[in-house]
């Protein structure tokens, strides 16, 4: 992006997340579609949610409204007891009743902000509104043909529009990376990008640096990376700047971007409030949203993740292992608890965490069995004492780990079955190292470790270790080595 002296740019979020509820919004139709690839498209459709002529929409899913509600609380919103569905109207290939239900002129949550980290400080963005709405179905290329799956049709989203008020593309994504983790940590939306369940519009303006005016806007639609996004809001921003200095206008139009082509590409003309013809929608009673449901929402509500990342900071672990830490609420309550029942300090317990438990956790996760995970906090803890108490080695540990994976015995039950009890008697592993030594093979090793080149103890190191069964700790055994070297 140009580092322009002259024009700032104005960007502006809109961001769409899929809740977690089992059906859609108007409808009995199952969203599991939505969290698994293994189904088959078109499996979980009905007249509603494909808008069959005559078919009216049921009452609205409670579950999605309280979801809905978490979310705006959470947000700071001002929440409305009372507001209104409408019809978005507009005519795509994957909207078959030629409008969709939304909100627009009276959405169920005002206003709002969120507090994000930006180069080490802590900034906050403005919200505009939040809105529930049903989701359209998804465009399936398939060759040169163009094949529509409705499951996703009709499963409910909130959306949530900021205000205009970032001025580079680090910055959109540095409020996304908070605001996902935010619904994750919810509950309210699963946020996996790559399924759609979290994705983005991104509205694009520059204006002279110091007018409060704003130019004209365009908008790129269906961002699901951050990656991308950056990518093309940079892209936009440069051709903005080119076109104003060359006098080319800058229309107001809706762009998608084209990874392959590496730039943005113009689909039509951007639409305004107007070109939808929004009017209430007739079949659908106002949405009350009163006390009971208000309390029942914000019930037993998590700490959020910034301050769960002010604690893990008090607990001087690296900025790389928080980021992975707060990814995924039940990442961070499992490493939570661990720390609770483990003696162990933080640093420790994160640098194992990250390094051996996490891609567990995470493949639990896609599984769906993290519930029934067998390595539990405190069994986790227990492995991190015998490896602080050098009672086990790293790599017994690692072991012990994937016997309780498999077994779901107790870390202390399977040492004793497997014999993974270190060597802690100095005078054994000396006995073994002065035998890999005195062997022919390794005399040439020991001259050229003593004429300089120190490199080859790793060669005896493998010796040993291999001789020791990884029963004894390496820093011990490179010790003792070391030692016998500088006499030999």
């Amino acid at each position: 992006m140009n580092q322009d002296s002259e024009f700032e740019p104005l960007i502006g979020l809109e961001i769409h997340a899929q809740l977690q509820t089992k059906s859609k919004l108007f409808c009995s139709c199952s969203t599991s579609a939505i969290y698994q690839r293994d189904i088959a498209p078109n499996e979980h459709i009905c007249p509603v949610c494909v808008g069959l002529p005559g078919i009216l929409p049921r009452p609205i899913n409670r579950k999605a409204v309280l979801l809905a509600v978490r979310a705006a609380y959470s947000l700071n919103s001002d929440i409305q007891t009372v507001s209104k569905f409408e019809r978005k109207n507009y005519f795509y290939p994957d909207l078959p009743k030629g409008y969709q239900i939304s909100q627009y002129r009276d959405p169920f949550a005002h206003r709002g902000w969120l507090e994000f980290e930006l180069n080490g400080k802590i900034v906050r963005c403005d919200l505009i509104r939040i809105h529930i709405e049903e989701d359209a179905g998804k465009h399936i290329t398939a060759g040169s043909n163009i094949n529509i799956d409705f499951n996703r049709s009709g499963v409910p989203l909130i959306e949530i529009v900021t205000e205009p008020q970032f001025h580079s593309d680090l910055a959109a994504v540095a409020f996304l990376v908070e605001l996902r983790r935010v619904l994750i940590h919810l509950d309210v939306c699963k946020g996996n990008m790559e399924m759609g369940n979290f994705r983005f519009d991104v509205n694009v303006s520059i204006r002279p640096i110091g007018s409060q005016n704003p130019g004209t806007r365009t908008e790129i639609k269906n961002l699901n990376s951050f990656s991308h996004l950056s990518l093309a809001t940079k892209a936009e921003i440069d051709r903005q700047i080119n076109d104003r200095r060359t006098g080319i206008p800058i229309k107001p139009v809706t762009l998608r971007w084209d990874e392959d082509e590496g730039n943005v590409i113009e689909m039509r003309e951007k639409e305004g409030a107007s070109d939808y013809r929004f009017i209430q929608e007739p079949d659908l009673l106002e949405l009350h949203i009163d006390r009971e449901i208000n309390e029942e929402a914000i019930n037993d509500l998590p700490e959020l993740p910034l301050i769960r990342q002010k604690s893990y900071e008090g607990y001087k672990i690296s900025p790389s292992q928080i980021s992975q830490l707060l990814d995924e609420r039940f990442i961070a309550d499992y490493f939570d608890e661990t720390v609770r029942v483990s003696k162990m300090p933080p640093p420790v317990v994160a640098k194992w965490f990250v390094n051996h438990v996490l891609k567990l956790l995470e493949t639990a996760a896609n599984d769906g069995a993290v519930d029934s995970l067998k390595l539990t906090p405190s069994f986790f803890a227990d492995i991190l004492s015998l490896v602080e108490q050098k009672k086990i080695t790293n790599k017994s540990a690692i072991e012990v780990i994937e016997k309780i994976l498999e077994t779901g015995l107790n870390p202390i039950d399977i040492v004793k079955n497997q014999n993974l009890w270190s060597h802690d008697d100095n005078k054994e592993v000396e006995a073994i190292i002065s035998t890999i030594l005195q062997k022919e093979e390794n005399k040439e090793l020991i001259k050229r470790y003593q004429a300089g080149n120190v490199e080859v103890i790793n060669i005896l190191m493998g010796q040993v270790m291999k001789a020791t069964k990884n029963l004894v700790g390496g820093n011990l055994a490179r010790k003792i080595l070391e030692n016998f070297l500088k006499k030999a």
